[in-house]
């Protein structure tokens, strides 16, 4: 008798009749911290893994989501969709909804019957820029560059897209005759909601930056295009933002302590 795998490899594929980018995708099956295809070559070791290749005369990329602790795995398996999932399904229905995100090609999932492991996601490489470095680094930020990036916020929750983990890293844009286009990538944690509120957008934009000048000038940018009252919300939302930051204060002084 062959030997039993108790875990095996599930896939969902975008571009099911794209054999060669199909073929090199698969190789990721492979990937441990032992193990990388030569064919891959590594952009980023952190708690996640990035990784690119070449199919197809392009460049891809792929992202190995950190294994799950035991009760996570049982959770993924069974009650919620896992990170390499909602990547790639989430790409799929922006796509549909004309907001731009590095196209999709498949996600893998190692799972068992009692939950998963190893998983990741596909995607075309995007070359575009993060906002980060243009907006808060400078001495003075691109005033023309944040009533762009108001107008697309308001863009994106006006189709009902609340990004999950909307900070200026996540926002990648590129300046062409036609205008500042934006990508939005790391989109797994999001929610797709019909007609949010105005709490339920304005909630959304809090960890967008901690630089208050920057995040006052945008979010009242964006409440002027929403015809809301800009001091209320500029008030709400700086309000929310001190919040957030006195939480992350009180847990970077826990981890101290347990150092």
């Amino acid at each position: 008798m062959g030997k039993f795998h108790w875990y095996r490899w599930v896939s969902e594929f975008r571009k099911e009749d794209d054999h060669e980018l199909k073929s090199r995708s698969m190789e990721g099956m492979s990937v441990s911290t032992e193990h990388v295809p030569q064919t891959w070559t590594s952009l980023y070791a952190g708690r996640n893994r990035v990784y690119s290749f070449v199919a197809n005369g392009r460049e891809w990329v792929a992202k190995m989501y950190k294994v799950p602790n035991i009760f996570q795995g049982v959770a993924y398996r069974w009650f919620t969709p896992c990170k390499a999932w909602k990547a790639c399904r989430y790409a799929a229905r922006l796509q549909e909804l004309g907001i731009r995100t590095p196209e999709p090609v498949c996600a893998f999932v190692e799972e068992s019957p009692l939950g998963i492991r190893r998983s990741y996601f596909v995607s075309a490489r995007c070359y575009d820029a993060p906002l980060y470095p243009v907006l808060v680094e400078a001495e003075t930020f691109d005033r023309e560059l944040a009533d762009a990036l108001a107008g697309f916020l308001v863009e994106m929750h006006q189709k009902g897209f609340l990004h999950g983990d909307l900070n200026l890293t996540n926002i990648l844009y590129h300046k062409s005759v036609e205008g500042v286009q934006f990508t939005v990538i790391d989109i797994n944690r999001s929610k797709f909601i019909a007609n949010p509120t105005q709490v339920q957008c304005l909630k959304n934009l809090v960890r967008l930056t901690h630089r208050h000048d920057l995040f006052e000038y945008v979010v009242r940018a964006y409440a002027r295009l929403r015809g809301w009252n800009e001091t209320e919300c500029a008030t709400h939302c700086l309000s929310l933002l001190n919040a957030y930051e006195r939480h992350l204060e009180r847990k970077r002084r826990m981890k101290r302590l347990f150092r």
